[in-house]
């Protein structure tokens, strides 16, 4: 054999040569035929179907995830976007690599894999867009109609809770919210000065409007809850006297439900006095007689509450053996012992027996004590943080009456009256409800109430029913002048602040001192000759704390006031000590049924330069009789550290004033405390 053919003859991998000597090796056996395999035009078919697939599934949901960012919010709209922005980029990488050129795939078996892609993206993203346009409909609607209604403050809390029902479920045919209500609540001898006015400023000689409805009530309202037809009444004879077109027509008032006065108490009181007999026939002046000895008695303040004024025709039955004069020494007494300030709402009534439970019975309604018994909020000014209130259950004045909620519509004769009338009539129409009354979850009985439940009911008598009328438009008057000759004599003591600050003009035509001797003016004004007075102004020079400008006594008129101008301003200011020293000079001028009150008026601009704190203040006041009412204009806030440690004794009262509303704030407290 050759060279050359035994080199052919060689094992690719070895260098040894194959002998041409060996014998062949037998050829193994054939083995069954194995299936062809698939050829690269099927599988190439086979990889754009499921591409296909994939790619399809991949459209529709970035079609979704885009559509739910479109309706979805936060976090779930930028996830959602995020997402479909990602996979469109891996498709649009995709994309680019099927175009680039290449040397494996002709362009018409790239084009092809492209339009496998492509054709059912675009179908099932056509297909998808109406699905999604109908989930995210957005019905074309017009403005809401703004609406404004007027609440009571006491159970403003429930009014609001069942307007804002109302509210979300008045629509259109095409979803769309019908109005848009906003509700407010004032009390009822600021609402009843509104209307006086005609809803306008009162002008006053000199600065701002004494009153200004806008600023001191709120807007003007195109639907009015009144707690009693009266009210209704006296606000329309208001609106007449006041002149032009705007009126109310008392006969256009539409009742809401009622709720009956009651005397709340302890349920341990309840258990073992009135489980058996809860009616009651007695007069609630002789009820009060019943339970000085073992029970107190509270009750918000007449002038303020109308709870309270229409209890006074109770409290002063003529079948009563109690005179006016002996009930009102045992309610001064009661508050006295109790420790609390003189509650000016039925609210703040609640607040202060949530927050100070003390161990007497309360003149209140039964809402009220539905709003108490559920843990509802007790108004904004209520620190009251934990819900947990020990329960109290009623005992039923036959004869005493109750409040006749009714819903009205004052006439301004402005444009657009019309369609906010007609949502008012719907508000009125759904509030009074038909076999049922929503209101009745807030403790209101509706007008066809017959026993059913009521929210917060411990002990209601369910089937209580009393035909006595709601007080004649006559009567609110005649009980104001009953109650002012029959309450006990009251001491006040005003404590002015004249630190330097308080002299500081600011762009205002008057300094804050001319405006609080102007509202010291207005208070004296308010005096009954039984009543006596004192004036201080603080800080004082030297190491005084104070400055007596008049000692506390009888017989102060509205002149008096300019003497405060005689004093000058004195750097720093000594508030604390000025509080309990003038605690102690109240106590001093007064007789053990007095009422006994201090008020102090302080801008807060001046650091304490006091070693007294403000803890201290609190305890101290605590451990007395006096009721102290501070007034913070300007810097100062009853937010304030130093105030809330102060007012953490209900005895302390911090009332927030701007400068134009010092005299009307002046004139709104002391209409309390001198009635």
């Amino acid at each position: 054999m050759s060279r050359r053919f035994e080199r052919h003859r060689r094992h690719p991998c070895s260098e040894a040569p194959l002998s041409t000597d060996a014998p062949e090796e037998p050829e193994p056996p054939a083995s069954p035929a194995a299936p062809e395999a698939a050829g690269p035009r099927e599988l190439q078919g086979v990889s754009n179907r499921a591409l296909s697939i994939l790619t399809a599934a991949a459209g529709f949901l970035c079609a979704a995830l885009a559509a739910i960012g479109e309706i979805a919010t936060g976090a779930v709209r930028t996830a959602a976007f995020a997402a479909a922005i990602v996979i469109a980029l891996g498709f649009a990488g995709w994309l680019l690599y099927q175009l680039r050129p290449s040397r494996t795939t002709d362009r018409r078996t790239r084009m092809r894999r492209i339009a496998a892609v492509l054709v059912p993206i675009l179908v099932v993203t056509a297909a998808s867009v109406p699905v999604f346009h109908w989930v995210d409909r957005t019905p074309d609607c017009q403005d809401p109609i703004e609406l404004t209604v007027l609440v009571p403050e006491d159970g403003a809390y429930g009014f609001e809770q069942a307007i804002a029902d109302f509210n979300g479920s008045d629509t259109t045919g095409s979803d769309c919210r019908r109005a848009n209500i906003t509700t407010y609540s004032a009390p009822w001898p600021q609402v009843w000065k509104a209307f006086e006015a005609g809803w306008a400023p009162v002008d006053s000689d000199e600065g701002p409007a004494d009153f200004d409805p806008l600023r001191d009530v709120g807007p003007e309202p195109d639907l009015w809850v009144a707690e009693s037809q009266t009210q209704v009444e006296l606000a329309g004879q208001a609106m007449v006297a006041a002149g032009g077109d705007r009126v109310i027509e008392p006969d256009s008032s539409r009742p809401l439900g009622w709720t009956p006065l009651v005397m709340a108490v302890p349920g341990p009181v309840f258990e073992s006095e009135y489980e058996d007999e809860q009616r009651s026939v007695l007069p609630l002046g002789d009820l009060a007689r019943e339970l000085r000895d073992e029970l107190g008695m509270l009750r918000s303040d007449p002038t303020v509450s109308y709870t309270a004024l229409t209890a006074l025709r109770s409290l002063y039955d003529e079948r009563a053996t109690t005179s006016g004069t002996e009930v009102e020494k045992l309610l001064a007494s009661s508050v006295a012992q109790t420790g609390l300030a003189i509650p000016g709402s039925d609210t703040d009534l609640m607040c202060d027996m949530a927050l100070r439970e003390p161990e007497a019975a309360l003149i209140t309604t039964e809402r009220a004590l539905s709003s108490y018994n559920r843990g509802e909020p007790l108004g904004a000014n209520c620190p009251l943080e934990d819900t947990g209130r020990a329960a109290l259950s009623p005992v039923y004045l036959q004869g005493a009456g109750g409040l006749d909620y009714q819903a009205v519509r004052p006439g301004w004769g402005d444009p657009g009256e019309a369609e906010r009338a007609e949502v008012a009539d719907a508000l009125s129409t759904w509030l009074a409800g038909d076999e049922t009354s929503p209101l009745e979850a807030f403790g209101i009985r509706g007008n066809e109430h017959n026993g059913g439940v009521l929210g917060g009911d411990i002990e209601f008598d369910l089937e209580f029913e009393d035909d006595t009328e709601p007080l004649a438009t006559d009567e609110p008057d005649a009980l104001l002048e009953q109650y002012g000759d029959n309450r006990v004599p009251t001491n006040v003591l005003l404590a002015i602040d004249h630190s330097q600050s308080m002299d500081v003009v600011d762009g205002q035509e008057r300094s804050r001192f001319d405006l609080a001797v102007e509202g010291v003016r207005t208070a004296l004004g308010r005096l009954d000759p039984k009543d006596r007075a004192g004036m201080w102004t603080f800080p004082a020079e030297g190491g005084d704390t104070y400055v007596e400008v008049l000692g506390i006594a009888e017989g102060r008129s509205p002149d008096d006031a300019d003497l405060l101008y005689e004093r000058p301003a004195v750097t720093g200011i000594d508030l604390n000590r000025t509080i309990v020293d003038g605690v102690d000079a109240v106590e001093a001028a007064s007789e053990e049924d007095d009422v006994k009150a201090m008020v102090v008026l302080t801008d807060g601009a001046d650091e304490d330069s006091s070693s007294t704190s403000a803890a201290e203040v609190g305890d101290y006041v605590a451990n007395s009789e006096v009721s102290v009412y501070v007034i913070a204009v300007g810097e100062a806030s009853c937010r304030s550290k130093q105030f809330t440690e102060m007012t953490a004794d209900s005895r302390i009262t911090c009332l927030e004033a701007d400068e134009d509303q010092i005299r009307s704030t002046f004139d709104s407290l002391f209409h309390r405390l001198w009635s």
